[in-house]
């Protein structure tokens, strides 16, 4: 089996990406308890699988694309919140 995976963070943003056997996953995740932030996304289509802001978990309504081209384009994720890419 074929695994790849990478971590950047920057300002309490971390996005982690992982390839196992062709499946790419994405997390974007915002540590920070002050401001939204916006994180770049790497290349590629991505779904979005689960964001913790969406109101079935509490949350006040998902601000992260649902679909998108990555490719650098800049993803908001709340403070304390996370979302799940494939």
């Amino acid at each position: 089996s074929h695994t790849r995976s990478g971590t950047h963070h920057e300002n309490g943003a971390i996005c982690l990406v992982s390839e196992v056997e062709g499946c790419r996953t994405m997390a974007l995740y915002n540590v920070s308890a002050e401001k939204t932030a916006e994180i770049a996304c790497p290349p590629g289509l991505w779904e979005r699988q689960l964001a913790s802001s969406d109101k079935v978990y509490g949350g006040p309504g998902g601000s992260s694309p649902i679909r998108m081209e990555g490719d650098g384009k800049l993803v908001p994720v709340a403070p304390h919140q996370f979302c799940f890419y494939s």
